[in-house]
């Protein structure tokens, strides 16, 4: 539940300034890397200041390695709740905020750089659109886009795929997109021989991670104030049924 609200947090905070989701992602990367460390002061997820703390401080390191703006400016104090959260607990102070983010870069090393679904998915859409048989340059399915991105992000609630390759939780998304909106090549095949060779998966590779995918979408669907869902329904995206020949393949 924590992990949910921290998400939501950051996609609150990422979205109302219409930064990149590479911002998102990396900063949910590094808030989980930094709560994983036994070293981590502010590790204790039932204390809302240290979680609040170490949320703000995470998104605003993700900020400046990601965007080319500068972040919000902190004053002597600084209120970011722009989503529901414990009162006490909004208002933050710079020095608090500048202590951990010394802090986190001190636990993970400054090694703010790692590899994230975002990074692969211009490669594998590419993939998928000539895999169909589509003349390089090619305006991709915007609803396929839409539907990869959503994916993607959603895959940020699951625990499960904190160990997974960024690759293979994008290769997933792609196959779930295709599969959901029916889309094959000519030899009526989801899962393309361009895309297998240009993601290295098969689709055995990534059968578990499509499932835990679409559990997600499922759920989902019942979640009408998930921020995400909120997001992409502006671009005619819901939470696409699964259909039943997914656990059939």
């Amino acid at each position: 539940e924590e992990r949910k609200m921290a998400i939501h947090l950051m996609a609150g905070m990422t979205f109302t300034r219409k930064l990149s989701r590479r911002t998102l992602h990396l900063a949910v990367q590094l808030l989980t890397r930094y709560f994983a460390r036994e070293d981590a002061i502010f590790g204790d997820w039932t204390r809302p200041k240290y979680l609040f703390n170490a949320i703000v401080s995470c998104w605003l390191i993700a900020h400046k390695v990601e965007e080319k703006e500068l972040p919000p400016l902190l004053e002597d104090e600084i209120s970011i709740g722009l989503l529901e959260f414990n009162q006490d607990t909004k208002t933050l102070r710079k020095h608090d905020v500048l202590d951990a983010e010394m802090h986190i870069g001190c636990v993970l090393n400054f090694r703010f750089h790692k590899k994230i679904p975002c990074d692969y998915f211009d490669r594998f859409l590419h993939a998928s659109l000539v895999g169909d048989g589509a003349q390089w340059p090619h305006v991709p399915n915007k609803k396929l886009v839409s539907l990869i991105e959503y994916l993607i992000d959603l895959s940020l609630y699951s625990k499960d795929l904190v160990s997974v390759h960024p690759s293979l939780i994008t290769a997933s998304a792609v196959y779930l997109a295709r599969l959901t909106l029916n889309i094959t090549d000519r030899y009526d095949k989801t899962w393309t021989d361009t895309l297998a060779y240009y993601t290295s998966y098969s689709i055995e590779d990534i059968r578990d991670t499509v499932k835990v995918l679409s559990s997600l979408q499922r759920n989902a669907n019942n979640e009408r104030k998930n921020i995400f869902v909120r997001k992409y329904s502006r671009v005619s995206i819901e939470a696409a049924p699964i259909p039943e020949m997914l656990f059939s393949f």
